[in-house]
């Protein structure tokens, strides 16, 4: 059976009903991935168990049924520190922005426990008393990037998660450039962002339509929760060759980080080459991953 078949066979499967003898209704239970279909998912596409967590179960089915079609993937990840001087809380500003290792974030970590543990560093660490006060705020960022190939084309994938709330919280934007040799196919984009709220649990916006669908890539505007925790999102879409001969296939992630006090709506740009471009470019931080598989 072919996977548009498969697709077919869960989509009747899913919402079947079945009249029987005597006239009553019998509904067919919904079609669902187990543990062992999670794991093989993720063996084939190097995804994380955060990330199985917060996939859909359309989204699951459609990757467990995609597997046999796979032939390779790259996967990339970074941890991104961006430190700001917020000694006069009306106007922070943006210190540095760099690539972070695990063992850094580790330590960021341990040394954030031990000063909520000992109210002599909290005092200590108090900052915004008044201008000239140094004091600085360390957001931190986890962004993933995939790419996989099927056939003569394939699929881009994001993800991006803020391991820290950002001290920022507008109208952000997440995307994925190509290299010149692929191009999007319309209308397999989608993507999710997620956060927490204390008294809630988790709440999701769910994309179809990009942003911005643009010759080189598609993007998402991501507008942050002011009083969310543990915000993150994912984005996908499928792509084709568009020239013989591609030597290397290549996914840009861009994540557009918007650093105001009042928020802008920036036009987006992706031409050929996967590249970002915005509008009101001074108002936002940009990092970008990169996973390439080479030889195509």
């Amino acid at each position: 059976m072919n996977i548009s078949m498969k697709r077919l066979f869960i989509s009747l499967l899913s919402s079947a009903v079945l009249l029987v003898g005597n006239g009553s209704v019998l509904v067919a239970k919904e079609v669902r991935i187990g543990e062992e279909e999670k794991e093989a998912i993720m063996s084939t596409y190097s995804f994380s168990e955060s990330l199985i967590d917060d996939l859909s179960e359309e989204d699951l089915v459609e990757y467990y049924h995609n597997i046999e079609n796979v032939t390779s993937v790259e996967k990339t990840e970074k941890i991104i520190r961006i430190n700001y001087d917020i000694s006069d809380p009306k106007n922070p500003k943006r210190v540095s922005t760099d690539e972070a290792s695990v063992s850094e974030y580790n330590k960021f970590l341990k040394e954030k426990a031990e000063m909520v543990e000992s109210p002599a560093a909290l005092k200590e660490s108090s900052c915004g008393i008044s201008n000239g006060y140094d004091c600085y705020e360390t957001d931190w960022l986890q962004l993933e990037t995939w790419i996989v190939k099927s056939g003569n084309g394939g699929e881009v994938s994001a993800r991006f998660e803020w391991l820290t709330d950002p001290f920022y919280r507008n109208i952000d934007v997440f995307a994925i450039g190509l290299n010149s040799n692929f191009s999007p196919v319309p209308g397999t984009e989608s993507g999710f962002y997620k956060y927490k709220m204390n008294y809630s649990g988790t709440h999701t916006v769910n994309y179809s339509t990009a942003s911005k669908r643009d010759s080189g890539g598609y993007a998402y505007k991501i507008d942050l929760d002011d009083y969310g925790m543990n915000h993150r999102g994912y984005m996908k879409y499928n792509f084709i060759e568009n020239r013989t001969g591609a030597k290397a296939g290549d996914a840009f992630s861009h994540y557009a980080h918007q650093e105001v006090t009042f928020s802008v709506n920036p036009s987006i740009s992706i031409p050929w080459g996967g590249g970002l471009s915005l509008s009101y470019a001074d108002k936002f931080e940009t990092v970008t991953g990169h996973a390439q598989l080479k030889p195509w």
